[in-house]
């Protein structure tokens, strides 16, 4: 009697693509490109800020509006500092509550951040 041993068969693995998770605050430098009309090997190098016109760098993080929450039927403060990666501290300081007020009501706008 004679067995077969099968193949193990190739699995397609599907392709993802990677998303870009470059963020404002993650500075990268910028390289200028040499000049390779000479034959030689190029090296990047790093450009330099123009620092002779006088012109300010301006910060990379732009100002962010406030976001406001409205608040659902039986809703709490902790289940709204979940949804928005916050503490329920962050929410009282940012809508001005007292450290022992923790009554929220449907239908009121919540600060969540700013």
């Amino acid at each position: 009697v004679m067995i077969a041993k099968a193949e193990p068969k190739p699995v397609a693995r599907p392709t993802l693509a990677r998303a870009d998770t470059m963020t404002a605050t993650k500075a990268q430098p910028i390289l200028a490109k040499a000049d390779t009309k000479s034959g030689a090997k190029a090296k990047p190098t790093l450009a330099k800020a123009d620092t002779k016109s006088g012109a300010k760098a301006t910060p990379a993080v732009a100002k962010v509006s406030p976001k406001t929450h409205v608040v659902k039927a039986n809703e709490t403060l902790y289940r709204v500092a979940v949804m928005y990666e916050t503490s329920v501290d962050e929410i009282k300081k940012l809508n001005k509550m007292n450290s022992s007020d923790n009554t929220i009501r449907a239908g009121q706008k919540l600060r969540v951040s700013g």
